[in-house]
């Protein structure tokens, strides 16, 4: 084991008091390095004798890339490998430390990357529900961005290892119809897919919903149509969708 804060010595990964890291899947975790002094967290790079934690692998496998792209389904094996990741010995971080338990997994050496302003700034003005839910849900931020910030995750193919589609896309970028099944439908939706569906808490929904329509209304940001050939946003883009809520 190492331990994280004497690994980030490095001039190349930056300077400030944010830590931001990105696993293999470019999931999506943050810190403030005050808080990490606390938890003194250590990176576990071998267990019992094994020293590439990579091969440690959890083989998954989904139905669909997109629920609203993809018209038939069809299985794809994927691969979620443990890799080098973050223990910590004596208490766990709480959800307002900005963690997330995806983006502690599938370190590497580029993973890390020292902020000095806050990452999460961006997300503090909101209300506290709505706050948490992006925050502390690992299948939000971690693993989508929201305002230009968060994850950009994507599945591993099981066969070769290659980076492969579906993508999480920024929230904001969803087609206004695939973001209401997603809130209203998730069951029906989570089947398509071939995923777990997610419980949102009372009086969630609603909210969530509105905050994303009244998001893309102020930046006039049309939806992703074909998300696996668009990955990240066009300069430029201009107006709404006519579709959009």
């Amino acid at each position: 084991m190492i331990r994280l804060l004497d690994a980030l010595g490095p001039a190349e990964i930056g300077e400030g008091n944010w830590l931001e890291i990105r696993n293999a899947r470019n999931e999506w975790a943050v810190f403030s390095l005050d808080r990490l002094r606390e938890l003194s967290p250590r990176i576990v790079v071998g267990l019992d004798g094994e020293s590439n934690l990579f091969r440690a692998t959890d083989l998954y496998h989904t139905r669909r890339r997109y629920s609203w792209v993809d018209v038939e389904a069809k299985r794809i094996d994927m691969a979620r490998p443990l890799g080098a990741f973050l223990y910590f010995p004596d208490e766990e971080p709480r959800t307002d430390d900005g963690s997330r338990i995806v983006g502690r997994y599938a370190l590497t050496t580029g993973s890390f990357r020292l902020r000095a302003e806050d990452p999460l700034a961006i997300v503090r003005d909101l209300p506290e529900l709505l706050r948490r839910t992006l925050i502390a849900n690992p299948d939000r931020m971690g693993c989508h961005q929201f305002r230009d910030t968060g994850g950009q995750a994507f599945h591993i193919r099981a066969d070769d290892g290659s980076e492969t589609a579906g993508y999480a896309l920024a929230l904001e970028r969803y087609p206004a119809i695939v973001w209401k099944r997603f809130i209203y439908a998730q069951a029906a939706v989570a089947k398509e897919a071939g995923a777990s569906a997610i419980a949102f808490e009372p009086g969630v929904a609603q909210s969530f919903y509105d905050l994303l329509a009244t998001e893309k209304r102020r930046r006039a940001i049309d939806p992703w149509i074909y998300p696996d050939r668009e990955r990240v946003p066009v300069p430029g883009m201009q107006g709404e969708s006519a579709s959009d809520p």
